[in-house]
């Protein structure tokens, strides 16, 4: 690991056999590809995380996009925007 990595240690989760296992159920459930997003919203289910990203919620879920997916295991899931708002940023 290079020292750029090591730096932002603390922001590198682990997976772990139950984040692998809410993916899988993810991918299985909604014919996804095995890409990040169902790993990134069950790693935040594991670990008690709020999702921060740029997507919005798709009517129907055809293809599920991240809000969705949140919302269907209970992952908080905000936009950068309300993110902002509520650190009280300002720019």
């Amino acid at each position: 690991m290079t020292d750029k990595w090591n730096v932002n240690a603390d922001f590198v989760i682990s997976s772990t056999e139950e984040v692998q296992k809410i993916a899988i159920e993810l991918i299985g459930k909604h014919k996804l590809e095995s890409n990040a997003d169902p790993f990134l919203v069950a790693a935040a289910k594991l670990y008690g995380l709020t999702v921060v990203c740029a997507e919005r919620k798709m009517k129907p879920a055809e293809k599920p996009r991240i809000p969705n997916l949140c919302a269907e295991i209970g992952v908080p899931c905000i936009t950068l925007l309300e993110f902002i708002k509520a650190n009280g940023w300002i720019f």
